[in-house]
């Protein structure tokens, strides 16, 4: 019945009423538009009657609405418990309910599960069959990479159709095996054979701006998170009272400079742990291999595995935030609103940041936070 009779109902009617539906109604059929029909004047009736009912219980003084009375309740019982909270945790916790940061970082986790970390942008149907080859021999060159050779050769000459687009796929694998032993030979490193396609679709030049994109909503949110850190204290000229008492309010600024790295972790923990997941299962192979070996990555300077890279990339992303958090911090303390702070800020990062993803030359964080092309 529900599936059928609820309030969206109403917002479509054309549909419900020129159909022919009949509704079970305790055993008694109606017609779906005779029951939106008598649903929607009993509808009317009751909230016509709860809007009264709460207007007449409404008084213009001494907070006796019915609603402020459990809110009045709640503040007692959670004044108890913050009387007794440290100060780092208090900051935290103003950060989090009465600056409204909550909200963002419910917006992060939803975002979270919608955020892409590669693209389809280098795949190639002319190279199916060489990549499906050089899927199989994935891996450091050894023994077993010569005896998938071999045994890919002989099914080749066993094949009675048509062997042209198979011989060149394994001519093009025999050339790629041919360029990792001599780059193996001349870095002193361990050849391997990688799918340097779906390597690219994560990691490639194509597919910079959805990291880009991802880094980009990254900063939005931290930033909506830090803005309001100082600006509540200057809306209620607190900066004075704090001004006056034993060390100048450092302690209070240790533990909001504490919370921004708190946040920059958590942020980054949150969005880009996800990426580590999906990568790693995906590149689960070439985890072990030197990124000198990707594409991508060929004139990296470290001497690093993919996925000690992994973990270079988080750190360097932690980095960006940390400075990101530190100027927001800076335009907070001027301000007394969160929302002036957070334009100013957003003006200062943000801004430069826009200009980079729209391939525009301009010096900012952004590709630092995106973190593969940095």
């Amino acid at each position: 019945v529900f599936r059928h009779i609820n309030l969206f109902s109403y917002i479509h009617l054309g549909k419900s009423l020129s159909g022919y539906l009949n509704i079970n109604f305790f055993n008694i059929p109606l017609l779906l538009g005779t029951m939106l029909i008598l649903t929607g004047l009993v509808l009317f009736v009751l909230l016509f009657a709860a809007v009264i009912l709460t207007q007449v219980r409404r008084y213009p003084f001494g907070n006796r609405e019915i609603l402020e009375q459990p809110v009045l309740l709640w503040n007692r019982i959670c004044d108890r418990i913050r009387r007794h909270l440290p100060l780092f945790l208090l900051e935290g916790y103003k950060m989090l309910i009465i600056s409204s940061i909550l909200l963002f970082v419910l917006i992060a986790l939803l975002l979270r599960g919608r955020l892409t970390f590669y693209a389809y942008q280098y795949n190639d149907i002319n190279d199916v069959l060489y990549n499906q080859h050089v899927k199989a021999a994935e891996g450091p060159v050894g023994p077993e990479t010569y005896a998938f050779m071999e045994r890919a050769k002989n099914a080749i000459e066993d094949f009675a159709g048509d062997r042209s687009p198979f011989e060149n796929a394994f001519m093009r694998l025999e050339a790629t095996l041919k360029a990792a032993e001599k780059r193996a030979e001349e870095s002193e490193r361990e050849a391997w054979i990688l799918d340097q396609t779906d390597l690219n679709n994560a990691f490639g030049a194509k597919v910079r701006n959805v990291h880009r994109r991802n880094a980009l909503i990254v900063l939005l949110l931290f930033l909506a998170m830090t803005a309001p850190l100082f600006a509540l204290e200057n809306g209620g000229d607190m900066r004075r009272l704090l001004h006056a008492t034993t060390g100048g309010g450092r302690k209070l600024f240790l533990c909001k400079y504490g919370i921004m790295l708190l946040a920059a972790l958590g942020l980054t923990v949150l969005i880009y742990s996800r990426e580590w997941e999906i990568l790693s299962k995906r590149y689960e192979i070439a985890l072990a291999a030197p990124v000198q070996e990707i594409q991508a990555f060929a004139a990296f300077p470290l001497s690093l595995t993919l996925r000690q890279l992994f973990g270079f990339v988080a750190l360097l992303r932690f980095l960006s935030l940390w400075t990101a958090g530190s100027v927001m911090l800076a335009v907070s303390v001027r301000f007394k609103s969160w929302e002036t702070a957070l334009l100013t800020g957003g003006a200062i990062l943000v801004l430069p940041a826009f200009l980079c993803y729209i391939d525009i030359p301009w010096f900012s964080l952004l590709p630092y936070l995106s973190g593969y092309e940095a």
